[in-house]
């Protein structure tokens, strides 16, 4: 996989893997994720696919302008990737986050889309008390939180026995979590 780059009016940089040949299949990381989220599979998937993992907007090496950085502008950074990359058609697989990106991709270019994957995602919006836990851990994080935050929040992505056995991924997913800014 080759590290690319390109940007937009709303994006000074924005990095991404690309690797493979085939029909695209873009691959959207979720919160406090980046795109190397996905290197333990773009290998494979490679073979059979032109394989994009983004860095979405303000993580890994995209950055945005400053402005609210909603879903519909990380799926309007994806599609300038796909232009970038003059493509016209592509298969999305959303992450968490990356799912509700990939689902605003969907509303905003479906003629791009020729199949949507939702990796432990909804394609419904949130209930009123997620979304209320979302605006704590905005609070939490806005009040310099971000790294209690995350220390909190990442175990519980992951089951007791892989914790057990692999607790250098978890200190890596923290360590990579911490290290996306407040903003984003």
């Amino acid at each position: 996989m080759e590290l690319r780059y390109t940007s937009g009016e709303d994006f000074p940089q924005l990095s991404y893997f690309v690797g493979g040949t085939g029909p695209c299949l873009v691959l959207l990381h979720g919160f406090p994720q980046s795109g190397v989220l996905w290197q333990k599979v773009w290998g494979a998937l490679s073979e059979s696919f032109t394989v994009i993992a983004p860095d979405l907007p303000g993580v890994g090496g995209s950055s945005f302008s400053g402005r609210a950085l909603t879903m519909e502008k990380m799926a309007e950074s994806v599609k300038l990737i796909l232009d970038a990359e003059h493509i016209s058609e592509a298969v999305i697989a959303g992450h968490s986050m990356g799912g509700y990106v990939a689902m605003a991709f969907a509303e905003l270019y479906p003629k791009t889309l020729q199949g949507l994957c939702m990796v432990h995602s909804l394609a419904t919006a949130d209930d009123e008390d997620k979304k209320e836990n979302r605006r704590k851990a905005i609070r939490l994080i806005g009040k310099g939180g971000r790294e209690a935050f995350i220390k909190q929040m990442m175990p519980g992505l992951f089951s007791e026995a892989f914790k057990k056995s692999h607790p250098e991924v978890i200190e890596g997913q923290i360590k990579l979590g911490c290290e996306v800014p407040a903003e984003a």
